[in-house]
């Protein structure tokens, strides 16, 4: 199977450069979880073109991992007047730590990375282990 890429993520995904969008890119969060070659979860975004959405997206994802080849379906959250769904297909790289691709909706696409996020994990010094071990 590879690689589990379950966890947290932070990614960009890019707009085309000829959209009629103000921005070109937007930042987002993602919580994958993968069962065997299945993946689901959610993404969070700024929400950059749903007037009746709030500051945030959320959308929820399913798909796909076979080999390297990632590819989910976002799907916004109903109710925000931005129920609509992006198709993303990349490939997973840097020994499992980024997925890049592009993303989809019908005929209008744009490019992606996401990157895994570490734990924040601070080191334990010698001198602290040695300090409990003499307790």
């Amino acid at each position: 199977m590879g690689n589990d890429i379950s966890g947290r993520w932070s990614g960009i995904y890019y707009y085309p450069q000829n959209s009629n969008i103000n921005i070109s890119s937007v930042p987002f969060e993602a919580m994958l979880q993968q069962f065997g070659n299945t993946l689901g979860g959610r993404i969070t975004e700024e929400n950059t073109f749903a007037p009746l959405g709030g500051s945030v997206l959320e959308a929820k994802i399913s798909g796909y991992i076979v080999g390297g080849i990632v590819s989910f379906s976002k799907t916004y959250n109903s109710g925000v007047n931005a129920s609509h769904t992006v198709d993303y297909h990349g490939y997973l790289t840097g020994k499992g730590k980024t997925i890049s691709g592009h993303w989809q909706i019908e005929d209008w696409t744009g490019t992606f990375t996401m990157h895994r996020k570490t734990e924040n994990k601070q080191p334990i010094k010698k001198a602290v282990i040695k300090q409990a071990a003499n307790a």
